[in-house]
């Protein structure tokens, strides 16, 4: 009786190592890697104020316009981008989310193979314990191995856990950035007072199309992606 409560508890270690909290990198999902650039919201109207800056409005019969510490003019106008859209043919995106993906399978398989093989032990040790060929002191020798086993297997899934979400961190600054620095350079010239993402659950409903300048604003992303490939 003794020995099969010892194979109940190896049982129940094995079955810790499966359940769904300990699992949950399977459940990452590509998109939530990739929070950071979507955007709420680009407001881009005079930032400066903030520093200090003074701000100077004129009117005229078109827009009234209001230029910042910086010198830049913005005239009201509002433009819009479908960031779903963007990420789907943005190369940086794919290219960064595809290696991560293989890494997080990767990492599943690992996980696996490490949870099958503590699981054949299991198998064995409960085969010899109900066939009597072992004794009660080797029951608990082998139970106590299992443990340090398993402890080990759950220290390496958080180890690896852990950096998985520290390369989610510089992954998905390194997109925000890249696309955040092009749209300041952008709206220096366009000038645009606030430019907004629009994307499942937005509350941009209905939008003029000529309000949409994802297709710009990707070409010239994918410009200046496939410009650092040639470099490397």
């Amino acid at each position: 009786m003794r020995i099969m409560a010892q194979i109940y508890k190896i049982f129940c270690i094995f079955a810790k190592l499966f359940t769904k909290s300990n699992l949950q990198i399977f459940n990452m999902k590509l998109t939530k890697l990739f929070s950071a650039t979507a955007f709420l919201l680009l407001a881009l109207t005079a930032i400066s104020c903030s520093n200090g800056a003074s701000t100077t409005s004129t009117s005229t019969s078109q827009d009234a316009v209001v230029t910042d510490g910086a010198g830049i003019a913005y005239t009201g106008k509002i433009a819009f981008i479908r960031m779903d859209s963007l990420m789907n043919g943005y190369g940086l995106y794919m290219d960064l989310g595809s290696e991560f993906t293989k890494k997080q399978q990767n990492v599943q398989k690992e996980l696996e193979n490490k949870g099958r093989s503590l699981e054949r032990e299991v198998m064995e040790f409960q085969e010899k314990a109900q066939k009597g060929l072992i004794t009660t002191y080797q029951a608990r020798t082998t139970e106590e191995n299992l443990q340090k086993k398993q402890q080990q297997i759950l220290t390496y899934r958080d180890k690896v856990l852990g950096e998985l979400a520290n390369e989610e961190a510089i992954i998905g600054a390194q997109i925000s950035d890249a696309i955040f620095t092009y749209l300041q350079e952008y709206n220096a010239d366009k000038k645009y007072s606030m430019i907004l993402q629009t994307m499942g659950g937005n509350p941009v409903i209905i939008a003029d199309p000529a309000l949409d300048i994802t297709g710009e604003v990707l070409a010239e992303l994918n410009k200046r992606y496939e410009a650092t490939l040639t470099k490397k």
